[in-house]
């Protein structure tokens, strides 16, 4: 019971340091550290909000939307589904792993799901601690976060993408595309000669980006550029705004 205490308060502490950006993200990277899974946070529209932990791929990127197949598995149940090694929402993952779907609901709706994948069904000390997490998980989902309490609105997003010309649009995507998660190192130079274009339009593209609060950066000099993604939706409008060129 201690040690359950300890942990559950490890994740309180993970809210309360983390309210300038990515409180999700952060939340749900202690949890999967604690239960050793992979956990996916998915709001009621079936788009991604954050993930973290082991399992996680590339068809589970921020801002990207869960195939409908997929939600149907998992969004009519009100009780937590365990044990899910087939169908489409196991597909999702790495072969092999057991995923649990946690409904996630606050003032009385249901506002969205955790995805737990691992080698073994959670236990039930794990599940305690999954579910505490959902709950504060749930109300912020509920008061309107988007996984960054800080972070840029939807329209703030489409704000800062429409001062972008149809070569930064592709040459932010293609950067995104170099980040494994929402945050990484790029070599601009590289991405540039890989897909013709200029290097200039990659920097401007992201200076823009970045003025709109849309993603940080930090030269490392010859080793390239950390990017961090601020708005989870950000993958999710560029594929929109590319389909519309």
């Amino acid at each position: 019971m201690v040690e359950l205490l300890e942990r559950a308060r490890r994740i309180v502490r993970t809210v309360g340091t983390t309210a300038e950006r990515h409180c999700a993200r952060d939340v749900l990277s202690t949890l999967a550290e604690m239960i050793r899974a992979g956990v996916v946070l998915v709001d009621a529209e079936g788009q991604i909000r954050a993930a973290a932990g082991r399992g996680v791929g590339d068809r589970l990127a921020v801002g990207t939307h869960i195939p409908a197949d997929a939600r149907r598995q998992f969004a009519a149940p009100q009780a937590p589904r365990q044990g899910l090694s087939e169908g489409p929402v196991a597909s999702l993952f790495s072969p092999g792993g057991k995923v649990s779907a946690v409904p996630l609901r606050a003032f009385g709706r249901r506002v969205g799901t955790l995805l737990i994948v691992r080698d073994a069904p959670p236990d039930d000390r794990d599940r305690v601690l999954i579910e505490y997490t959902g709950a504060l998980l749930a109300l912020d989902l509920a008061s309107g976060g988007d996984g960054d309490r800080d972070g840029a609105s939807t329209e703030r997003l489409r704000a800062a993408l429409r001062v972008l010309s149809y070569l930064e649009v592709e040459a932010v995507w293609y950067v995104l595309a170099e980040l494994e998660g929402d945050e990484g190192i790029v070599v601009a130079s590289r991405v540039a000669d890989r897909v013709g274009i200029t290097r200039s339009v990659i920097v401007n593209a992201l200076r823009k980006l970045e003025g709109g609060q849309v993603l940080r950066t930090r030269s490392l000099g010859m080793k390239g550029t950390h990017i961090q993604v601020l708005h989870p939706s950000l993958r999710g409008e560029l594929e929109r705004l590319r389909s519309r060129c």
